[in-house]
């Protein structure tokens, strides 16, 4: 498997791991933030560490953060983030209603992701596929891609897959922080509810 297609494959799992954690309503917990946090930091060390960062590589890599930045906005944007009795901080999702299921001494926070979810993510992946077939199958993308690289010194064995996980990263990050900023707001404005208290 070349380092290019492997880069595709573990940024695409990442992904899967993200949509598959957060699709439908589930209870916000410490897990909701450390998991994706640490996928992020595991794999942002492996394939970024060795990166080159000339300035045609930093150009690849401010498209990678671009790309991340807004799929990552656009996943929050569709992630409803509400407490105990629906008191929704954002999202497109509406507001919607559930039990309790905070923490001792913490009001129950939870978040819902549907469909529009789901195809933003589909979406993150499939173009990542996408970009990787018509780089290494299309002849006439793959030698339009090849000099371009050449031309502006770039190593596709390095540089490319930085460039898709920092992209698979970015998105991820910027979801989670988004999505944990406003649990973190719920908890603060809201009284603890306790079990047979409606508050």
């Amino acid at each position: 498997m070349s380092p290019l297609a492997e880069s595709a494959l573990i940024s695409g799992a990442i992904f899967a791991f993200s949509m598959l954690r957060g699709y439908g309503t589930r209870a916000f917990t410490a897990g909701t933030v450390a998991m994706p946090v640490v996928l992020c930091l595991v794999f942002g060390v492996l394939y970024l560490k060795d990166a080159p960062a000339a300035g045609a590589d930093l150009v690849l890599y401010a498209v990678a953060l671009g790309l991340g930045l807004a799929f990552g906005l656009a996943g929050a944007a569709f992630t409803t983030v509400f407490g105990a009795r629906g008191s929704d901080t954002g999202g497109a999702g509406g507001t919607r209603g559930a039990g309790s299921a905070g923490g001792a001494g913490e009001p129950a926070v939870y978040t819902h992701a549907g469909a529009a979810f789901a195809a933003t993510w589909f979406v993150g992946l499939s173009a990542r596929i996408v970009i990787v077939w018509a780089m290494t199958d299309v002849p006439g993308i793959r030698t339009t891609v090849g000099e371009f690289l050449f031309t502006h010194g770039i190593d596709p064995n390095t540089a490319l897959p930085a460039f898709f996980v920092l992209w698979a990263i970015t998105m991820v990050g910027v979801r989670t922080a988004i999505v944990a900023a406003r649990a973190a707001r719920i908890r603060q404005q809201r009284p603890a509810v306790r079990p047979g208290v409606l508050v």
